[in-house]
């Protein structure tokens, strides 16, 4: 059974304000995106976070002095004392969380929102919290949300904003299956346009796209504006024909007399063979689009 995927890149922004309070705020759900694909084909819905960044201005807090750093300082001395500025000082707690079925969350990391002296925003990279890698990957119903929490300070008031922007794509993987195509074909006498089933009575067949093609054969592009259509002449000693669509655009085969005409969309195929449907007279592939639809063809 062939397996595809489909790929969605979206957009994360969100701004936080006093009106969120300490609640929640999701900023990644990895859910089924609305598809035209039915839930029970779907294998595995794959999200990647890719991109984390924040923004902080804060206003109602005393802003925080610069640390005090003498020249005389080590390098350990100088890192403990810019800590002891960004955590000790008046501060916005921001908790980042993961949650891998969508309701049990668990921190993974804090930054420290003060209004630095001199400064009058700070920016914060946040996907480091999460991965050391390009991406980090969520599970189906997996999300990221970051929350405030009070240390003493209070939560986000006034004209106190944070804002989170970034990005995330999901991979949906699904199984695709081959429907049968059924067209009625009504045979008359001992001939059917160069060849046929024929028994002398009317009987009607069933065409079933095969499952497997060749990478060998002809390759068509057919459009409406340049190159309309294409005819595979009448071959008595044929043994077997398939007709493959393999773009976006639909496309019509039919034979010489309109007898019969089916239409095949992205990754349909159309097979004549003997021991199945067997036709060895005159077939035209039609486009039905402006665009280009490419068009694989074999016969043997």
């Amino acid at each position: 059974m062939p397996i595809e995927s489909i790929n969605i890149a979206k957009k994360i922004a969100r701004r936080i304000t006093e009106s969120d309070g300490d609640s929640i705020v999701v900023l990644f759900d990895n859910i089924l995106p609305t598809l035209d694909i039915p839930s029970s084909s779907v294998i595995s819905v794959n999200g990647f976070l890719k991109n984390l960044k924040g923004y902080s201005k804060i206003t109602s807090t005393q802003a925080a002095p610069l640390p005090d750093i003498s020249i005389e300082d080590s390098e350990p001395e100088r890192r403990v004392k810019a800590l002891d500025v960004e955590w000790n000082s008046q501060r916005k707690h921001l908790e980042l969380l993961v949650s891998a079925d969508g309701s049990s969350w668990v921190e993974v990391g804090a930054i420290s929102l003060i209004k630095q002296q001199g400064y009058p925003y700070r920016m914060h990279s946040l996907l480091d919290f999460f991965t050391d890698g390009l991406a980090d990957e969520f599970g189906s119903n997996g999300k990221v949300a970051c929350r405030i929490v009070d240390v003493g300070y209070g939560l986000l008031s006034g004209n106190d904003v944070f804002t989170v922007h970034g990005s995330f794509l999901q991979e949906i993987v699904y199984k695709t299956e081959t429907q049968p195509i059924n067209i009625s074909l009504t045979c008359n006498g001992s001939t059917n346009n160069g060849g046929g089933n024929s028994n002398g009575d009317d009987e009607e067949m069933s065409l079933t796209p095969i499952t497997t093609f060749s990478s060998a054969g002809q390759v068509t592009y057919l459009s409406t504006d340049f190159n309309p259509s294409l005819q595979i002449e009448a071959n008595a000693n044929r043994k077997y024909l398939c007709i493959q669509n393999q773009s976006n655009y639909e496309i019509a085969v039919s034979n010489s007399s309109n007898d019969f005409e089916i239409f095949l969309s992205k990754n349909e195929k159309f097979e004549c063979s003997k021991g199945g449907f067997y036709y060895t007279g005159q077939l035209t592939i039609s486009a039905l689009d402006v665009n280009s639809t490419q068009v694989r063809w074999f016969e043997g």
